[in-house]
């Protein structure tokens, strides 16, 4: 996301995280985390955190500090925004983890992302160009990959 605004459209995340099975999730992480870290004046060291993505209850603390960097990017904008309720209820799931894996791995992978973009478009300009990375193109191609194995 360098020499970008960070404005993703809802729509794109939608679609991505269909079409991926979920795995959009990583490409969305790292490009948001490398922006959040540029605008902040910081190294951007986005890799290790975003492989850290594929565990349970680890990755909770990932996509918390994740909402406190955006916190912190809409408050230097001066917009207002309230997104803890997201890691409340995706702490709520984490506990039932074991017996309800589809809901926590589609809250994980698509809510929390969604609403976090959506509150990172606040304090960002609407664009009319949104690139694909290689990144999203391999979680695209691995998405397919999952559904042919379960729709096989």
């Amino acid at each position: 996301m360098s020499k970008q605004d960070g404005y993703v459209p809802l729509w794109k995340v939608t679609l991505f995280f269909l079409l991926s099975a979920g795995l959009y999730i990583f490409p969305w992480y790292y490009k948001t985390r490398n922006y959040l870290m540029e605008q902040r004046g910081t190294p951007k060291n986005s890799f290790i955190s975003t492989i850290f993505l594929a565990f349970p209850i680890v990755n909770m603390v990932f996509l918390y500090d994740q909402q406190d960097l955006i916190n912190e990017f809409l408050e230097n904008k001066k917009k207002s925004v309230e997104l803890r309720p997201p890691v409340v209820v995706g702490l709520i799931l984490m506990i039932g983890f074991l017996t309800a894996l589809v809901p926590y791995l589609f809250f994980m992978a698509f809510i929390i992302p969604f609403v976090m973009q959506r509150e990172l478009n606040k304090g960002t300009a609407k664009k009319e160009y949104w690139p694909i990375t290689i990144g999203e193109v391999i979680a695209l191609f691995l998405g397919i990959l999952v559904w042919i194995a379960i729709l096989t």
